[in-house]
C-alpha cells in the first residue's frame, strides 16, 4: 500500500499515485489517501514514487519522490558441500545474497530435526551430531532474504559410516532422495572386476549427465568400494553423490602417488588457528600447500590448483583431514592448530 497526506485551503478533490510516469491504480478521492500497488507483473528494481493532489479548481501539487526498491526474488542456493565423520555430518552452501537459513534433517523424508541461523550471510555452514552410524539421512535447506523471499532445496548427500567413509547414491531427481550407507569391514576395497586399471582416471561427466558412460563409471566406483547405489535407484545419472564418489576415487589415486617435495613454509605465513568459516590470505596459502602436497581441496573449480580461495570451507577441512591422517596427527579433525601448523611450516 502506498499512502500520502494532502491539504488545500478549501478541499482536496483527489490524489493520484505514480511510479515514474505510470499511474498506480485509480485516483483516491477521500482521505486518508492511499492505493494498493500490485507488483505481481513489476520487475525487481528501484522505482521513484510520487503523489499528485488536485483541488476542484484544477490546481495540482506533486509530492517529493520516494525511492522504493522492489525485491520479489528468492535467494539462489549453490555450492552445496558435505563432510561425514563418525556420528556427525557437515553441510555448507552459498547464497547469492545475504540470507538466514534452516537445515532440516532426519532418517526419513519427514526429517524431525533442524538447526537455524538467523544471521544474514552468503556463506552458510552447519555441523549436525548425534547421528546413527550406517543410517540413511535426508536433509532440506531453506533460505530467506531480508525481505522474506524464501526458497528450499533438498539434496541426498548426508551419510555417516563408522569405518572408512564412502560416498553413496547416484544423485537423484526427486525433491528428497534416499541415501544408503554401508559399514565397511575392511579398510581396503575389494579387488575390482572392472577392466579399468586402479590408476586410470576416467573423465568426469557433467552434473546431470546420463547415459552408458555414467553407468560404466558408477559400476567401477561400486566395484572399488567408493559408491553404493540404493535399491530402487536406477544407475546412469551423474548426481552429487556420484560426483562425491568420483572425488574420493581421485583423492585415493592422488594420495597413493608420490608428490614432489615442497619447501618449508615461512612461519610468518601461518600465525593463527584456522577452522571452518575462517577467511584470509593464510587460508589461501594453506589451500596452495595442500594442493601441492596432493591433498587437493577440489579437483576442479573453486579450490582446485590455481583457483585457491581465501575461505576455509568443508572442502578445505576434508583435504586437511587427509593431510593430518597421512602425517599421523591426532586427532585428525580438520582444525589447523599448533601441531598441524608446525608440520606445514616444516614443509613435511
Amino acid at each position: 500500500t502506498v499512502s500520502a497526506t494532502a491539504s488545500d485551503n478549501i478541499s482536496v478533490s483527489g490524489v493520484t499515485f505514480y511510479r515514474g510516469t505510470t499511474t498506480i491504480g485509480v485516483e483516491d478521492t477521500s482521505s486518508p489517501y492511499s492505493v494498493s500497488w500490485d507488483t505481481t507483473s513489476v520487475a525487481d528494481g528501484t522505482y521513484s514514487l510520487t503523489a499528485v493532489a488536485r483541488d476542484a479548481a484544477g490546481n495540482r501539487a506533486t509530492s517529493s519522490a520516494v525511492s522504493v526498491t522492489l525485491d520479489k526474488t528468492a535467494p539462489v542456493i549453490s555450492g552445496v558441500a558435505t563432510s561425514t565423520m563418525k556420528n556427525s555430518a557437515g553441510v555448507e552452501f552459498l547464497t547469492n545474497e545475504a540470507s538466514t537459513s534452516t537445515l532440516e534433517y532426519g532418517p526419513s523424508p519427514s526429517f524431525g530435526s533442524s538447526v537455524v541461523s538467523n544471521s544474514l550471510s552468503t556463506n552458510h555452514s552447519y555441523t549436525v551430531s548425534n547421528l546413527d552410524d550406517g543410517t540413511a539421512y535426508y536433509f532440506k535447506i531453506t533460505v530467506s532474504d531480508a525481505l522474506g523471499n524464501s526458497t528450499s532445496t533438498s539434496q541426498d548427500i548426508i551419510a555417516t559410516t563408522t569405518a572408512q567413509s564412502r560416498s553413496s547414491g547416484g544423485g537423484g531427481g526427486g525433491s528428497s532422495s534416499r541415501v544408503q550407507t554401508t559399514q565397511s569391514t575392511s579398510q581396503t576395497p575389494a579387488v575390482p572386476s572392472s577392466s579399468v586399471a586402479t590408476n586410470t582416471v576416467p573423465p568426469r561427466p557433467s552434473i546431470g549427465q546420463t547415459g552408458q558412460a555414467v553407468v560404466q563409471l558408477q559400476q567401477m566406483l561400486v566395484e572399488k568400494g567408493f559408491l553404493v547405489i540404493p535399491p530402487g535407484v536406477a544407475p546412469g545419472y551423474f548426481g552429487p553423490l556420484t560426483n562425491a564418489a568420483y572425488n574420493a576415487f581421485i583423492a585415493s589415486n592422488q594420495s597413493s602417488a608420490p608428490t614432489a617435495p615442497t619447501s618449508p613454509v615461512p612461519s610468518t605465513t601461518f600465525s593463527r588457528t584456522l577452522s571452518t568459516g575462517s577467511s584470509g590470505a593464510d587460508v589461501k596459502e594453506l589451500q596452495k600447500f595442500l594442493n601441492a602436497k596432493g591433498f587437493t581441496v577440489s579437483s576442479s573449480g573453486v579450490g582446485s590448483p590455481g583457483n585457491e580461495t581465501t575461505y576455509f570451507g568443508l572442502n578445505t577441512r576434508n583435504a586437511l583431514i587427509r593431510y593430518q591422517q597421512s602425517r599421523g596427527i591426532v586427532p585428525a579433525s580438520g582444525l589447523f592448530g599448533p601441531i598441524t601448523r608446525a608440520a606445514v611450516i616444516s614443509g613435511r
